[in-house]
């Protein structure tokens, strides 16, 4: 399993306390146990019915520690009519400063990854793909 989709040791469920958590959801960030994650080819989702989709159907276009940052590149990017999502992991109390990888995903449609992929080069940023390939 990919070390980003493991969690600080010590991090429980966020479904059952007490439970160790085995996996972060790919996401939402959630730490859930064994028995509340399934993995999809490399990816992982926590319970939620709907994150089996996104993870199929979306992909992550940017990411950043700083919500703030996250909601100003949300508005940006459908601004130029491209639907995106957000999800925190900050959204669980055993994540909350636990952990590095403290991250807010911002997700498009696989479609539209291109177009904001263009918006976020016109604001100066980098797209989550080119932070992977720089960091490999």
């Amino acid at each position: 399993m990919n070390e980003r989709f493991l969690p600080d040791q010590g991090t429980e469920c966020a479904n059952h306390s007490g439970a160790a958590a085995g996996a972060i959801c790919s996401v939402c960030g959630k730490p859930v146990c064994a028995d509340c994650f399934v993995q999809l080819g490399p990816g992982i989702v926590c319970d939620d019915p709907g994150h089996k989709i996104v993870l199929e159907e979306w992909a992550i276009t940017f990411r950043s520690r700083s919500e703030f940052e996250v909601d100003m590149i949300v508005r940006n990017v459908e601004n130029d009519g491209v639907e995106s999502k957000m999800f925190s992991s900050r959204a669980f109390k055993q994540t909350i400063g636990a952990d590095p990888r403290d991250v807010v995903n911002v997700f498009v449609r696989r479609s539209e990854h291109q177009r904001a992929e263009q918006v976020l080069s016109a604001l100066g940023l980098s797209s989550f793909d080119d932070e992977i390939q720089k960091s490999n």
